[in-house]
This record gives C-alpha cells, structure tokens and sequence, in this order.
C-alpha cells in the first residue's frame, strides 16, 4: 500500500480492533443502562404482537404477586447489543463487525418490571479463526438488573474482519480509481 492509501486506511480504521487485535477474556463492566418504560412495553406488544396479561394487565400482576407489568423477555433481548453506546470494547470493534451470526445457549431467566433499569455485561470468552479474511468471536453477555441480579445471559457470535480484508479493498479501489 502506498503511503497516501496508508494514511486514508489508518484515518479510517484509527482505534479499530480488527479480528487479530481482539483481545480474550476483555471483559466490559455494566455502565449505561436503560430503564424500562410503559411506552417500551406497549410499542414492543404493537411490533411483536405479545400482549400477554403479565405485559398489559396491571391488576393481572397484582394478581399474581407483581407491583407493575413485567417487559417482554424479547424486549429485554433487543437491548443486548446496544445497550452501551459508550463500551469501549462495542466502539472499538464497530468498523470490524461485518454480520452478526447470532446466539447460543441464551437462557431467559428473570422479567424486569416497568421501572427497572438493565445493564449489559460482556466478556470475550473464544475466538474462532477460521477464514483468512475474518473470524468469529463468542462474547458471553448478561443482561443485569439495577440489584444485580441476572436476566438474561448467553453467547453472542460477531463475524469480524482481519485487517487483510480491509486493505484488499482500499487497494482494489485506488486500482479502480487509477484506471
């Protein structure tokens, strides 16, 4: 790469952690979290269609032993992965990630009620190099509750790029523009 394309690469990808630069066992702490809302649950029951009474019905869960209506583990899920705009580990691996290839063994364990705020905890547990130009990490993530206490936890496998990716395709494109 020549130094001009050097230079756009290293603007572009300043701070990235490609593949090869992920660290294992980083863990992120719980930081931001997002409180659950009235609003959340209803909006998630119209897209979702789960209007179950635990979700809708105030005097159901009084009923039941609860003081409010309880979030759609669903709902509570869809946080997972963007819960914490300001994670270190999310912001630096951002320009890298190229698909999300999904979940394995996440386990619903706790509803949080309307008012409750969740946080995300991560740790990078493995790392999977099996292609030339990408790999995959696992990320063992918990969704926690303000007391701590575990709502949902499981692996979340992220496809990212290794820098070789990245620099074939600045150079196939300074090819491209020299023609």
């Amino acid at each position: 790469m020549n130094e001009q394309l050097q230079a756009a690469f290293d603007k572009k990808f300043k701070d990235t952690w490609f593949f090869e630069d992920v660290p294992l066992n980083h863990a992120t702490p719980a930081t931001t979290g997002r409180t659950i809302t009235e609003a959340d649950i209803l909006n998630f029951a119209g897209i979702s269609g789960e209007w179950a009474p635990i979700h809708m019905d105030l005097e159901y869960c009084k009923a039941h032993g609860y003081e409010t209506t309880l979030a759609q583990h669903m709902l509570v899920y869809t946080f997972t992965p963007s819960i914490n705009p300001s994670d270190p580990m999310m912001a630096k691996m951002n320009n890298s990630i190229l698909a999300t290839k999904g979940t394995k063994n996440w386990k619903f364990l706790k509803m949080p009620a309307v008012g409750d705020t969740v946080y995300t905890t991560s740790e990078i547990v493995a790392k999977d190099d099996n292609k030339p130009e990408r790999g995959v990490i696992i990320i063992q993530m918990s969704m926690i509750d303000q007391n701590g206490d575990v709502l949902q936890t499981g692996e979340y496998h992220l496809v990212l790029a290794k820098k070789i990716f990245f620099e074939k395709q600045f150079e196939a494109a300074a090819a491209k523009a020299q023609q």
